[in-house]
């Protein structure tokens, strides 16, 4: 049987609407999992029951993740907030956690994975890092613009070894100083790669003492993490 995965809606205010690219479900199509978008709630029981239903769940892009929830003011170089769907997915991400279920999170994802787990954010990385590296790049988005530096021992350099590689870049925000690390809150989010001395987070969260903190599902992981059509290059 498939693995199903929840997706949390990519929300838009202008247009009162919930929505979903296509290449997030052609990506879980691809490592043989179904994704399901998930209902905009912040009700307890019903995310209770969502991820009860769900194998695991895949944190989307959007908008910026209010700074309060990282003890921070909210400076003017920083996006669109979204209180609805940073309650929603903060729970979310708790509920799996203690259910042991795999979260993976992209762009803003990773980034409220981050926060949930004890980090930071850099609210605008141009603006508090210096950095002229480009990260808010334009279409078409199936390119490289500048490299990351792949730390060994890493999830990710499990996936395509450590040392350079090249990479598209679309978000302007990223983990912080303050990012989470092994042993914090309900897991971790593992650093993976340097940029211009920027360390960025990827990887997977764990239960700390689960079987998922020892390795857990490995070949999906693998698969989830390193082959998302249009998402992940």
């Amino acid at each position: 049987m498939k693995l199903l995965i929840g997706l949390t809606p990519i929300v838009d205010a202008g247009r009162d609407s919930l929505w979903m690219l296509p290449g997030y479900m052609q990506g879980l199509e691809a490592v043989g999992g179904i994704g399901m978008m998930l209902p905009l709630t912040d009700d307890a029981a019903m995310l209770k029951d969502l991820v009860d239903r769900v194998d695991g769940l895949l944190l989307t892009g959007g908008n910026d993740v209010a700074p309060v929830l990282y003890g921070e003011t909210k400076e003017t170089f920083c996006g669109e907030n979204d209180p609805w769907r940073d309650r929603m997915e903060a729970r979310l991400i708790e509920l799996a956690l203690q259910a042991d279920k795999p979260v993976f999170g992209i762009c803003r994802g990773l980034q409220i994975l981050n926060v949930v787990l004890g980090g930071t954010l850099y609210q605008d990385l141009k603006t508090q890092t210096g950095t002229e590296i480009t990260h808010s790049m334009d279409k078409p988005y199936d390119r490289t613009v500048h490299e990351v530096n792949i730390l060994p021992d890493t999830p990710l350099a499990a996936l395509y070894g450590p040392g350079p590689l090249a990479v598209n870049s679309r978000h302007h925000q990223g983990a912080g100083s303050g990012a989470a690390c092994p042993g914090s809150g309900f897991g971790w989010v593992g650093r993976s790669c340097l940029l211009a001395g920027i360390p960025f987070r990827t990887g997977r969260a764990v239960a700390p003492g689960t079987s998922l903190a020892g390795g857990g599902k490995p070949k999906f992981a693998a698969q989830f993490c390193g082959r998302l059509p249009g998402i992940i290059k």
